[in-house]
């Protein structure tokens, strides 16, 4: 029975593949859209609007990068904790996570930078309407990740 439980710590290597997947479709879907970008920059280089949607659709892209970023963190630690160490260069230290509470502390920091990168595509995007409630939103969830994360190491 031991050896059978063992065993069962390959079944994460799904959530790893899964999160590798999804972080692999928003790297290039990231791309595709810079690409896109590029393909347009001197419409967005004529006037005031233009740059300003080129800073909007910046951001966005930064936020595709975040997101695909988090979830290769979360495949790595996933690996590390449940299959095995992984040999990464020593640059790369930081990646390395010895429990789950490291995992959602990476984790936690990368939501709360992509919570900040859409709050400013929303404000940059603003043409007078309330951004204040949705800023308050943010910020509550922020707050609460903060506690969560205080009290979780309690």
């Amino acid at each position: 029975m031991n050896r059978l439980v063992g065993y069962t710590r390959f079944l994460v290597l799904l959530g790893v593949v899964g999160n590798m997947l999804a972080a692999t479709v928003l790297f290039v879907s990231g791309i595709v859209q810079g690409g896109k970008v590029l393909l347009q920059i001197t419409g967005y280089l004529n006037d005031a609007k233009g740059m300003k949607r080129l800073a909007i659709e910046s951001v966005q892209l930064a936020d595709y990068f975040l997101i695909a970023t988090a979830l290769y963190i979360v495949a790595v630690g996933l690996y590390e904790l449940f299959v095995g160490e992984l040999k990464l260069p020593a640059h790369l230290n930081w990646l390395k996570v010895t429990s789950i509470d490291a995992l959602k502390d990476r984790l936690i920091g990368v939501i709360v930078t992509v919570l900040a990168v859409t709050f400013l595509a929303v404000a940059a995007n603003w043409n007078g309407e309330d951004v204040l409630s949705f800023g308050l939103a943010l910020a509550a969830v922020i707050v609460a990740l903060g506690i969560f994360r205080w009290l979780s190491r309690g």
